[in-house]
C-alpha cells in the first residue's frame, strides 16, 4: 500500500495544462504593461528632449530678438508720408511712427516666417546683412537640391507670387526660416547650428530647405509674431503689456475709437507638434483688408490672419493639447 502511493506521487512531476494557460496569460499580461511603460518612458523622453531643443532655439532667438530691438535705424524719409513742419523739418510723431515702421521691417528682414520675406526687398530702409546672408544660403540649398537648372534666379527660387512659392515650397516655410536664421547666427564658439546634431537637421518636403526636427521627426515651427496666441509671455493685454517696441504710441492704431486693436507685447513663436505631429497652433495664410497709409502689411504684426480667419497662432483646442510651445515655459 505504501509502497503503490509512493509510486503514484513520483509520477506527478509536471503541470497540468490549466496551469500552464494561467502561467502563460500572466507572463502575457506583465510583457503588456512593460511594453505599455517602456512606450511611455519613450514618449517621456521625446518629449523632454523636444523641450530641451525649443529652449535651446529660444535662447538663441530671443537673443538676436532684443539685440535688433534696440539697434539704431537709417530711414529713408522718401519712403514714408512724412509731415513737415514749416521749416522743412520732420514732425517729431511722424518721426517716431517712422521709426516704429522701419523697426518693424526689420524684424522681418532679420526673422522671416514666410518665403515673401525672404524675397521682398526693404522699402523704408536699407536690406539687413542678415536677409542678404538668408538668400544666399537659400540659394545654396536649392540650387543643391537642382543642380540641373542653371543659373538660378529669383522667379526660379521664390516663384512669381513668393506667397505661392517656387522650387522653394510652401510646405514647412516656417520651420525653414526659423533654420535660416539659426544658420546665420554665431558666436565666439562658432555656429548656432552646433547645438543640434544631425538627426535633428532634415528636409522634410525634399525642396532643398532644410528644417529643425522634433523627437519625432517633424519640423519645429515658427512664427515671428502671434498676436492671437495668450500665454504666460505673451497676455495680450495692451494695458499690462503694451508694444515695447512703440513706447511712444506712434501706431495709429493706439489712437482710433477701438480699444480691441490696441498694439500688444509680442514674442517669437517657437512650437512642436508634439507625438501626433499636427500643431494646434494657427498659421499664416492670407492678408486681411489693406491698412492705412503708411503701413507695409508683410511688416505689420496684425495685417494677417489664419485658414480659419482667426488671428495668426490662433490656438485649436482639438489639436493643441500634446503641443510643446517655448511661450510656456518661462523660467
Amino acid at each position: 500500500m505504501n509502497g503503490r502511493t509512493t509510486r503514484e506521487r513520483g509520477a506527478r512531476h509536471g503541470f497540468t495544462l490549466l496551469e500552464m494557460l494561467m502561467v502563460i496569460a500572466i507572463i502575457a499580461t506583465l510583457a503588456g504593461m512593460l511594453v505599455v511603460m517602456l512606450a511611455d518612458a519613450q514618449q517621456e523622453s521625446n518629449r523632454e528632449r523636444t523641450r530641451s531643443q525649443i529652449r535651446r532655439i529660444d535662447a538663441i532667438v530671443l537673443d538676436h530678438w532684443e539685440e535688433v530691438g534696440s539697434r539704431p535705424l537709417s530711414i529713408s524719409s522718401s519712403n514714408i508720408a512724412f509731415d513737415l513742419n514749416t521749416n522743412g523739418t520732420v514732425e517729431l510723431a511722424e518721426a517716431r511712427l517712422g521709426r516704429l515702421l522701419a523697426l518693424r521691417e526689420l524684424l522681418r528682414m532679420e526673422f522671416p516666417d514666410r518665403i515673401a520675406d525672404v524675397a521682398v526687398n526693404s522699402t523704408l530702409g536699407t536690406v539687413s546683412s542678415s536677409l542678404l546672408s538668408y538668400r544666399i544660403r537659400t540659394r545654396i540649398q536649392i540650387q543643391n537640391r537642382n543642380p540641373l537648372v542653371v543659373p538660378l534666379n529669383d522667379v526660379d527660387i521664390y516663384g512669381a507670387d513668393p506667397n505661392v512659392g517656387g522650387l522653394w515650397t510652401t510646405n514647412f516655410q516656417e520651420a525653414e526660416c526659423l533654420y535660416l536664421i539659426l544658420s546665420s547666427r554665431t558666436d565666439e564658439d562658432g555656429n548656432m547650428l552646433r547645438f543640434f546634431s544631425p538627426t535633428e537637421i532634415g528636409d522634410v518636403d525634399g525642396d532643398g530647405m532644410f528644417e529643425i526636427l522634433d523627437q519625432w521627426g517633424q519640423p519645429i515651427n515658427f512664427i515671428r509674431w502671434a498676436p492671437g496666441f495668450q500665454s504666460l509671455r505673451q497676455d495680450l493685454s495692451p494695458i499690462t503689456s503694451p508694444d515695447p517696441l512703440d513706447p511712444f504710441k506712434a501706431d495709429l492704431r493706439w489712437h482710433n475709437a477701438s480699444a480691441l486693436d490696441d498694439p500688444v507685447a509680442l514674442f517669437p513663436l517657437i512650437f512642436s507638434g508634439g507625438p501626433d505631429g499636427s500643431p494646434g497652433i494657427g498659421l499664416k495664410n492670407a492678408l486681411v483688408a489693406p491698412l492705412p497709409t503708411p503701413y507695409p502689411a508683410i511688416d505689420d504684426p496684425y495685417s494677417w490672419q489664419t485658414s480659419l480667419g482667426d488671428p495668426v497662432g490662433t490656438i485649436d483646442f482639438s489639436l493643441h493639447g500634446d503641443d510643446l510651445v517655448n511661450h510656456n515655459d518661462i523660467r
